[in-house]
């Protein structure tokens, strides 16, 4: 895993002991990784909503938002730049006194709710998330996708099944795990000496929690 990549390379590299890291951001240039362009991948997701006729996208979380250069906040703030939308940090809600994920997205769009801007677009860190959110909607009256866009991350089953089904997107996390694997055994039984990363790409599923330039 990422967060412990760096670690693992100072670690087992001067001892010789091969390893490989995944779920990895791309641009940490970590070796032998599969990596996910997360912070492209949210500056095109934003890039899309503002398309469709947002004007105001949120983010909601159950961890920090700012963990490295390439966080999710600047992916925001440079898509709404790209543009023309304004950018405001008070839209971005954590939510990390919880029970459960479904909880962090039922509270953090209930705050987001009583803001000030109140958003047009809600992206979630994680499907799981996103269902929460959705359930906070329906509890407050907030008509999805009317009133506001939601989209997850992760393209669960559940989302699809859920009414309005869920936007989201799709990442190769079963792929990552393969390509790991295939890696880690071609460097050891080829004794391979040089580093090298593969890039997967990431897929915006847009279903009925999302409107469209048509909905007023």
């Amino acid at each position: 895993d990422a967060r412990y990549a760096s670690e693992a390379e100072v670690l087992l590299t001067p001892a010789g002991i091969p390893f490989t890291s995944f779920n990895a951001p791309a641009q940490f240039g970590l070796p032998n990784s599969i990596r996910i362009d997360l912070y492209e991948t949210l500056g095109r997701l934003c890039g899309v909503l503002y398309e469709l006729g947002h004007e105001r996208i949120g983010f909601i979380s159950d961890r920090p938002t700012n963990e490295h250069p390439y966080d999710r906040m600047s992916a925001m703030e440079r898509a709404a730049a790209a543009a023309g939308k304004s950018f405001d940090q008070s839209r971005i809600i954590v939510e990390s006194d919880h029970e459960n994920q479904f909880e962090c997205g039922y509270r953090a769009f209930s705050r987001m709710m009583d803001l000030q801007s109140v958003p047009d677009a809600v992206i979630a860190i994680n499907d799981l998330v996103a269902i929460g959110a959705m359930a906070a909607a329906r509890k407050r009256g907030v008509a999805v996708p009317k009133d506001v866009s939601i989209v997850g991350f992760d393209n669960t089953p559940a989302g699809r099944y859920i009414s309005p089904s869920l936007s989201s997107v799709n990442l190769p996390t079963g792929k990552q795990g393969e390509l790991a694997a295939e890696m880690l055994l071609k460097i050891i039984k080829e004794k391979v000496s040089e580093t090298y990363s593969v890039t997967l790409d990431t897929d915006i599923i847009l279903r009925d929690s999302v409107r469209s330039k048509s909905v007023t």
